[in-house]
């Protein structure tokens, strides 16, 4: 649901428009109304697509309807079916207009869905576009104002601000210059540079005082400039009278921009009680998805205010969720510089393949004019550009196995894992099939680097990859997620099977001969497993389900498998066969 509003907050964000007052009759004028509105009132928008479908248009017509179907299924939330509906409009659109818009709402499905290679590679497809348009016309300046969003989200923000810029010289309207003034500032925050024109901020504030919420932005960017300057009386001068205002939004990216700014200027200025007061209420709304760098800057903000409370245990439980959420953050940014590098090398192999056939072309050309000397210099040109393509390919391949696989350990990382894991949550759910998770840590794994040194443990993590992937099926997916921590998820596989999985697990990894590695040790893991019947088929919750049964396994002993019991105060310790461990 979160993906699906800041879908629509972003195209809110970029389009504008009014629609008609009166009832149209042409299918030309309902179409005309359905782009200027299709932001703005998504009833008007169905209407108008029931009836012009029922109408019997042109081929120029027929793809603005088909464009229009593709918007209304991603307003909905069905991102995954408008990306098929818009991508096999553009095999066969003819309407220069229609690529555009058809291009710029497939770069905003594919970051509604995380895909960064996809949303790379239609935003190069928009750039090509747009030199059909005029720089003056709205759907230019909204089709560089989606690239500057859309490189923002991949964490590009020197791509991000040469976009704004070039949109703020010359946005035609206040939507316009509201767009790039923020986009202007929240990327040279980013990058930690000063503005590159010092009226920027003004300009912001002016443009965008017609549209409440993207004016509510403006205050948390330049807040956070204040930051990065140190004033904090400006910050708190500048959101404490935007509190009411941005809880009345329900909007969890603006509500945690604004309030983690305010919170921390307090902070700064000796209100500790105020400060603590917006973080916990930031804590307790539901913001995990909307920036979990953000987030994890509450809890480290929060957990400073506790210890310096003299609250020790809640301190170090806020210190380990921040750590573990600037885990999964930095994972995510990993994931999107490796779609952009691999987009970057695609479309350095693309060039290499235009010039490779222009000098094909030039040597048959020489051929014909029996050109001995320019034939043996163009082969040899022909010969470095097919090493350059292949060591191209080679790159672009080395690259793929890094986005993918863990280095150590050869089997798939935290990020791919998230990707194939939500992928069979979601066939699962829909075939209606079982599907399992056990998620395992090695016990006492630091005392093994401490003890033995660091080339001892390596040994240790590709031994026990070793051993357990042996035991999995060609369709379960297992991972390395953390430091000493895996997971396996099993395709149609109950609890009662998972159960028996990972106890075999155990036993694989108590049985690894340590000798080999020049130390004689023992291993030994700590299991917690999770179904789908007890945690759902959503996967940030059967991991957090199948954690705590790993979390009570830690507790118990360690090198025992327990699953996870949502009925009971503490997860039962289960064998095997299903009976309880005392």
């Amino acid at each position: 649901m979160l993906k699906q509003y800041i879908f629509c907050f972003c195209m809110f964000f970029i389009f504008s428009g009014v629609g008609y007052s009166a009832e149209q009759t042409d299918s030309s004028q309902l179409i005309d109304e359905a782009v200027s509105l299709r932001s703005s009132s998504k009833g008007r928008l169905t209407e108008i697509v029931q009836v012009l479908k029922s109408r019997d248009l042109s081929r120029e017509e027929q793809e603005y309807l088909t464009y229009l179907e593709g918007y209304l299924l991603a307003a909905q939330g069905s991102f995954k079916n408008s990306g098929k509906v818009i991508e096999g409009l553009l095999e066969t659109s003819v309407v220069a207009e229609v690529r555009v818009l058809s291009t710029t709402l497939l770069v905003n499905v594919n970051a509604a869905q995380g895909n960064w290679s996809k949303g790379l590679a239609s935003t190069q497809v928009l750039t090509l576009h747009m030199q059909e348009l005029n720089k003056s016309s709205n759907l230019y300046q909204n089709a560089l104002a989606v690239k500057g969003v859309f490189y923002n989200q991949i964490e590009q923000f020197e791509l991000g601000l040469a976009s704004a810029l070039e949109l703020f010289s010359i946005a035609s309207g206040d939507r316009q210059t509201c767009a790039a003034a923020n986009l202007i500032i929240e990327s040279s925050n980013r990058l930690n540079k000063p503005l590159p024109d010092s009226t920027i901020p003004a300009s912001a504030f002016e443009a965008c005082q017609s549209y409440k919420v993207l004016e509510a932005f403006t205050a948390t960017y330049m807040a956070e400039r204040h930051l990065l300057e140190s004033k904090h009386s400006d910050v708190i001068a500048l959101l404490e009278s935007r509190v009411t205002f941005f809880n009345q939004t329900k909007y969890p990216p603006l509500i945690l921009n604004g309030f983690y700014a305010l919170a921390k200027a307090y902070w700064q200025q000796g209100l500790v009680a105020k400060a603590e007061q917006l973080l916990e209420q930031l804590l307790a709304m539901d913001v995990a998805n909307s920036n979990k760098a953000k987030l994890a800057d509450v809890l480290l903000l929060l957990a400073k205010i506790r210890y310096s409370q003299g609250q020790l245990g809640n301190a170090f439980e806020l210190m380990q969720r921040h750590v573990k959420l600037r885990e999964q953050y930095l994972n995510d940014v990993t994931a999107k510089r490796l779609a952009f590098q691999l987009a970057q090398q695609h479309s350095i192999e693309k060039d290499n393949e235009i010039k490779l056939l222009a000098a094909n072309k030039l040597l048959l050309a020489a051929e014909t004019e029996n050109n001995r000397l320019l034939i043996l210099l163009l082969s040899l040109v022909l010969i470095l550009l097919c090493l350059y393509v292949f060591r191209s390919h080679r790159n672009q391949q080395r690259l793929r196995q890094l986005a993918e696989f863990d280095a150590l350990t050869g089997v798939h990382n935290r990020g791919h894992f998230t990707q194939l894991a939500k992928s069979a949550l979601q066939f699962s759910q829909d075939s209606k099939k079982s599907v399992a998770v056990v998620l395992f840590d090695l016990d006492l794994f630091k005392k093994v680097n401490d003890t033995y040194g660091h080339a001892c443990g390596d040994w240790v993590l590709k031994q026990v990859a070793g051993v357990c992937q042996e035991l999995t099926r060609k369709n379960d997916v297992f991972a390395r997620v953390g430091g000493e921590e895996f997971c396996f998820l099993l395709l149609g596989c109950d609890s009662h099977t998972a159960l028996d999985v990972a106890e075999k697990c155990r036993r694989a990894i108590y049985g690894i001969d340590t000798k080999k590695s020049g130390f004689d040790f023992k291993v030994s893991g700590s299991f917690g497993v999770s179904d789908n019947q007890l945690s759902g088929y959503n996967l940030d919750r059967i991991l957090a389900d199948a954690d705590e049964a790993l979390y009570c396994a830690k507790s118990s002993g360690r090198n025992t498998v327990y699953l996870y019991d949502p009925g009971a105060e503490q997860t039962a310790l289960l064998r095997p066969d299903g009976s309880l461990v005392s």
